[in-house]
């Protein structure tokens, strides 16, 4: 939906399903439930995931052409499509298996591609100018061992920015990659991100590679791979990280690297001291096995310097905590664990949603970026007490508060621009 001069979507993928058959209904029963409570009769945001399998029946023309005419009847728009989980992400086990094949692999590409190719023909037929493709951050980073591996991944980025500049010439839809930064992948942290671009993508061996696939003047090359290779910024991830989120959007900004899509989500925040047992008692609602629960630690143990400790997944986390048994001394743990952005905190741990506000604060002074999304994926596995049985209603809810909290910093905004006069 418009909220402003912003697009705010919430992403399909929390409705399990990998069939097209599936994903379509879930747009039919969820999507526009959602719509109905919160913009009847107007023209809505639909943020839908395409998984693989759903490609294939999409990229079928009948399908596709019933998909549009889908949208056009419902008065719905797409301006982004998570093309990062390429297979079913609701069957546990999913952890690690969520980056694969990851970007050394050529299936990838071609996947991506694909995915590309619809969002394509879409904007065309919605009349829409511009989209996103949101994509995994190169890999695990323990699967990448060599450099041969990281520069197949740069390519790669570029052979599929080469298709999205063949797509706009074609077309004249303008389609960005997203690549979406997490904890413990190749691209986790702000600064590898942008070392990543100035090192591999826009480099000029980078640059000499996109000319030799595309035929653009080595001097036009970085312009055009700025364009079609951005970033999608989830705050769930850079908050666990403890980086200060507008931080690293005035970072990637000066870099040059365009914001495409801004995902809306939290993180658990919670203090750690004291008892272990107590802990480890507090910690036991988040330790489920489908999903992959990547913890930061930050502590000031043996100097007064801040010191960073990652973990994979919870379960390592845990594990190196009982190892120390008796009385723990003080640290602060974030876990990527996404939780409803309307809940700030318990009496038992806090949540990153602060981080969300400051982003969104941010946003109303310096609009970077358009596409707000939200992206709460964990319904099904949350604590038991937060756990409901009314989907539509938890995902209405947040995206209610996310348009509260944009009225509110509109009238804070105006109400001192009042001031100063």
């Amino acid at each position: 939906m418009k909220l402003g001069s912003f697009h705010l979507s919430y992403c399909t993928n929390v409705h399990p399903g990998e069939s097209w058959n599936e994903l379509f209904s879930n747009l039919q029963s969820y999507l526009l439930a959602v719509r109905d409570r919160l913009a009847p009769g107007e023209r809505f945001a639909a943020g839908i995931w395409l998984p693989e399998p759903a490609i294939s029946s999409l990229a079928e023309t009948e399908q596709l052409d019933f998909f549009i005419d889908f949208l056009k009847r419902e008065n719905l728009y797409v301006i982004g499509v998570n093309a990062f989980p390429y297979g079913n992400f609701h069957a546990p086990p999913v952890t690690e298996s969520v980056y694969l094949p990851d970007w050394t692999d050529r299936r990838r590409v071609d996947y991506s591609n694909r995915t590309a190719g619809i969002l394509s023909r879409i904007l065309m037929e919605t009349d829409a100018q511009q989209g996103n493709l949101s994509t995994v951050p190169g890999a695990f980073k323990k699967s990448i061992t060599r450099a041969d591996q990281v520069e197949t991944m740069a390519r790669h980025f570029l052979d599929h920015a080469a298709r999205l500049f063949t797509l706009y010439q074609q077309t004249g839809r303008s389609i960005s990659l997203a690549i979406e930064p997490e904890p413990c992948c190749f691209l986790e942290t702000t600064d590898e991100v942008i070392n990543f671009f100035r090192v591999h993508l826009i480099s000029s061996s980078g640059r000499k590679y996109f000319r030799e696939q595309t035929g653009v003047a080595e001097s036009e090359a970085e312009a055009v791979i700025l364009r079609h290779l951005g970033i999608c910024f989830d705050v769930c991830h850079l908050a666990v990280q403890f980086e200060d989120p507008t931080e690293s959007l005035d970072k990637l900004e000066a870099a040059g690297i365009r914001i495409d899509r801004i995902q809306l989500s939290s993180a658990v925040d919670i203090e750690i001291e004291g008892d272990l047992d107590d802990n480890l008692e507090r910690l036991r609602p988040f330790n489920e096995h489908v999903y992959l629960h990547q913890v930061v630690e930050s502590s000031r143990l043996g100097g007064s310097d801040t010191v960073l400790r990652r973990f994979p997944d919870l379960p390592e986390a845990l594990q190196a905590l009982s190892q120390e048994g008796g009385f723990l001394h003080p640290r602060k743990w974030r876990i990527h664990f996404h939780l409803p952005l309307f809940l700030s905190e318990t009496d038992e741990w806090g949540t990153t949603q602060n981080q969300v506000i400051d982003i969104l604060e941010s946003l109303q002074h310096k609009p970077r970026c358009r596409h707000l999304e939200v992206e709460t994926y964990t319904w099904n596995v949350l604590p038991p007490e937060l756990q409901t049985e009314d989907r539509v209603s938890d995902i209405t809810r947040e995206l209610e508060w996310v348009i509260g909290q944009m009225e509110r910093i509109d009238e804070e905004k105006t109400e001192s621009g009042r001031g100063t006069r």
